[in-house]
């Protein structure tokens, strides 16, 4: 009978082998300089702003929106693999340029954020769209009073005395 053997035969690689130009790439992708690259790359993408779009696309047709919004989608309903009408993707660009949004930061009171959060407890939203809808009314309203206001189409806005002299 025979007998089997102990050894273990040798693990072979799964990843697939780098073509000419791939492997420095990959090398140069590993050093200090092009992790540093990566990393701004990156923070650049995630400045980009962000729009959702509701109606199906085809890959390609999202690439031509990226392009032309400058914006990162999130499809909210999938990709499709028919084709839209010329028009319904020039009206999604014309809605996505309206809609962009941008992430920011922001310093607030921390008695502001907490009657933001109490308010959001309360209604049942969340208090970043609180403080959004907060910010978005205010200045609107603040547009409205400056051009109801004759003479003041060019007035600037007061700057507060700490940051007058900066």
């Amino acid at each position: 009978m025979p007998t089997k053997s102990t050894k273990t035969p040798a693990a072979s690689s799964t990843r697939r082998k780098l073509k000419d130009g791939e492997e420095a790439y990959a090398e140069w992708l590993h050093s200090p300089e092009g992790q540093k690259a990566e990393t701004a790359a990156r923070r650049k993408r995630a400045q980009r702003p962000v729009v959702t779009i509701d109606t199906p696309l085809t890959p390609i047709e999202m690439r031509d929106v990226m392009r032309k919004t400058g914006a990162n989608l999130r499809m909210a309903k999938g990709f499709t693999d028919k084709a839209n009408d010329p028009t319904v993707i020039q009206a999604i660009i014309d809605r996505a340029a309206e809609k962009q949004t941008r992430p920011i930061s922001i310093r607030i009171s921390l008695e502001d954020l907490n009657a933001a959060k109490r308010l959001a407890g309360e209604s049942g939203i969340r208090y970043q769209r609180i403080l959004k809808d907060l910010i978005h009314d205010g200045l609107h309203s603040r547009q409205r009073e400056i051009l109801a206001t004759p003479g003041t189409e060019r007035k600037r806005t007061a700057v507060p005395k700490h940051l007058r002299g900066l």
